[in-house]
């Protein structure tokens, strides 16, 4: 990759399409464009992950069958397990099962960072962008 390149990757919006993949030449950019890309690209990135989160709490009610529930009422911060929207170790291995089949995220029982990566769908969320295929 050249130097100074400015490699831009993430998922197309409508979930189950490739990412996209765009290089900018960093280096003749003013101080002031640089500032603004920088600004644009942060605004971008939160909005894919809010679309995203949005994705999961749908895809987590209708995969796991929670009929008491609306996607309004699930908090992307509060813990899936627990004394947040109450999760148990079978709905991780079901919502692994959904994230592989929508996603092509592919998530272990022996992986280390499954706390982490569970531990609420803003987390989880994070995990799918980085690690989707799909």
């Amino acid at each position: 990759m050249a130097k100074n390149l400015l490699m831009i990757e993430a998922p197309k919006l409508g979930g189950n399409t490739p990412k996209m993949r765009f290089g900018l030449q960093f280096d003749v950019l003013s101080c002031t464009e640089k500032f603004y890309l920088t600004i644009l690209l942060s605004v971008v990135k939160d909005f894919m992950t809010q679309e995203l989160v949005a994705e999961l709490k749908e895809l987590v009610i209708e995969g796991l069958h929670l009929e008491d529930i609306t996607a309004d009422e699930i908090m992307p911060e509060e813990p899936l397990f627990g004394e947040g929207l109450g999760l148990d170790s079978i709905d991780a291995l079901e919502i692994a099962v959904l994230l592989d089949r929508k996603y092509g995220v592919k998530i272990t029982s022996e992986d280390d960072r499954n706390q982490e990566i569970f531990a609420s769908l803003n987390s989880l969320a994070e995990f799918v962008a980085a690690n989707r295929e799909k």
